[in-house]
C-alpha cells in the first residue's frame, strides 16, 4: 500500500506587530531626515524623493503604505507638511515653477490640389472585355 500524498502547508507571511514597526519607523525615518538634515545633502534628497516624487519612488511608497495599511497619498501628504513647515521655519522661499514658453503659431501648409495634364499619347492601357462565351486558354495552349 502506497502511502497517501500530502500536500505541503501553506505558509501565511507574518504580517505582525514588527512589520509594522519597522514600516512605521521607516516612514518617521523618512520624516526625521526631511526635517533636520541640511538641504541638499544625499540623506535630504533621499527622503524627499521617497516622499514626494512620482514614478518608482510613488510605487515604494505604495508598496510601504499597503503594510501600513494606509493610502499613499497619507504618506506623500505628510512629507509635503513636514517640507512646507521647514522652508516656512527657515525662511526659504517657494520654488518658483517655470512659465511654459509660449508656443509659437505654425504657419499653415500649402493647400494641395490635384490638376490633370494632357492624356498621353499612344496605345494606353489595353481594354480588356468579358465575354461569357469565350475560350479560355489552357496550360497546353
Amino acid at each position: 500500500m502506497a502511502a497517501p500524498i500530502t500536500q505541503p502547508p501553506v505558509r501565511i507571511p507574518y504580517t505582525g506587530q514588527g512589520e509594522t514597526a519597522l514600516w512605521s519607523a521607516v516612514v518617521q525615518q523618512g520624516l526625521d531626515d526631511l526635517d533636520y538634515e541640511p538641504f541638499g545633502s544625499l540623506l535630504h534628497a533621499d527622503a524627499a524623493a521617497f516622499l514626494l516624487n512620482g514614478g518608482e519612488w510613488a510605487k515604494a511608497r505604495g508598496e510601504v503604505a499597503d503594510m501600513l495599511g494606509v493610502h499613499p497619498d497619507d504618506i506623500r501628504r505628510c512629507g509635503v507638511r513636514h517640507m512646507m513647515d521647514r522652508r516656512h521655519a527657515e525662511g526659504i522661499p517657494e520654488p518658483v515653477a517655470k512659465s511654459c514658453p509660449v508656443p509659437v503659431p505654425r504657419q499653415p501648409l500649402p493647400r494641395l490640389v490635384a490638376t490633370f495634364g494632357p492624356k498621353p499619347r499612344g496605345r494606353g492601357r489595353p481594354r480588356y472585355v468579358f465575354g461569357p462565351y469565350r475560350r479560355i486558354a489552357s496550360a497546353a495552349d
